[in-house]
């Protein structure tokens, strides 16, 4: 078919040009067909040259009579009794614009083979100057389908398919269609779940007996009360466990130790020349949280102030140790030393 295509645009385009030029022939000019062609003064390469021609330049015939290889020409500038007449070699000239140099007008796209859903089309269009003559191809036309008929019905079980034909060629395309979803009935426990072991329970398809299973979670225990093995104290935690009553295990915990119950304790006594130490103890185990020293009742120390103070520098004063101007109710160095 291609082969057959190329043949016929092969004849047509050789039509074309063949008709344009016995047009051009009948027309009394000459067409430059070389890049650079010489004029001569005389049909002979060995007289003057008189003018230059440039490829597809147009001139006009001076006379019907060809010299052999040769053919004359007006050229511009020349005056050989009152002719402007030049010659050049016919193999140098053409009766029709040289498609190489022509400044092409085309006509409008000709279709020679109109495309189907199957086939490309083609059409030509042709230079109303030089005849050259130009093909392209025209895309397939899309086809023209049926609507879609269903040749199988899609279930849980399987996909389903379709199909459409072209009403020009007959050509066929096909498409799945989706498998439907499936149509479960409700949960069925097959074996029951306990505190020891995992149950199990079942859902069917109503339509095709497909089946999915899944795994119920154990129970929880059902522990009974607690039962105490070892009170806590303060220095140990205590124990308790409490069993299953559906399987028997027996689950054991501890029981947090209980908080120290403290009492400060006066391990020296203070004296008049030395202060006292005491501890923070636990009156249960014997725990010490800290110690430190104390003071007699009504100890005074430096950076002291107050009546109590005062009083002191009073009877310091009282006897001696201290002056008047002394008594201002802080225990500074002055009272430190007095006393």
């Amino acid at each position: 078919m291609k082969k057959q295509r190329l043949f016929i645009l092969a004849a047509i385009l050789v039509t074309m040009l063949a008709s344009t030029r016995l047009v051009f022939a009948e027309e009394p000019f000459l067409y430059a067909a070389k890049d650079f062609v010489l004029v001569y003064e005389e049909p002979d390469i060995t007289a003057g040259v008189v003018q230059y021609l440039y490829g597809g330049q147009k001139v006009i015939r001076a006379f019907d009579d060809y010299y052999g290889d040769w053919i004359s020409i007006l050229v511009p500038g020349l005056d050989i009794d009152g002719q402007m007449v030049g010659y050049v070699l016919m193999s140098d000239m053409s009766f029709t614009v040289p498609q190489q140099y022509c400044d092409h007008q085309w006509t409008g796209w000709n279709v020679i083979e109109q495309p189907t859903c199957t086939s490309t089309g083609m059409e030509i269009r042709e230079c109303t100057i030089c005849g050259l003559g130009q093909s392209r191809e025209i895309d397939r036309i899309p086809h023209n389908y049926t609507e879609w008929t269903i040749t199988r019905q899609a279930s849980c079980r399987q996909e389903g398919e379709m199909t459409r034909t072209c009403r020009l060629c007959g050509h066929q395309e096909w498409q799945i269609i989706d498998r439907l979803p499936h149509s479960f009935g409700d949960w069925v426990v097959t074996k029951q779940a306990s505190c020891t072991e995992e149950g199990r329970r079942v859902i069917t398809c109503r339509v095709c007996g497909y089946e999915e299973w899944q795994t119920i979670n154990k129970l929880p225990h059902n522990f009974g009360p607690w039962t105490i093995t070892k009170e806590p104290s303060c220095s140990a935690e205590g124990e308790q466990y409490h069993v299953c009553l559906t399987c028997g295990f027996k689950s054991t915990e501890p029981i947090a130790r209980l908080p120290h119950d403290f009492e400060w304790t006066i391990i020296q006594e203070a004296t008049d020349h030395s202060s006292g130490l005491a501890s923070l103890r636990c009156k249960v185990c014997g725990y010490v949280e800290e110690s430190g020293s104390f003071d007699p009742e009504g100890t005074l120390r430096r950076g002291d102030s107050g009546d109590a103070v005062r009083t002191v520098q009073k009877l310091l004063v009282d006897q001696n140790y201290l002056n008047a101007d002394g008594v201002d109710g802080i225990y500074g160095g002055g009272t430190e030393k007095a006393s």
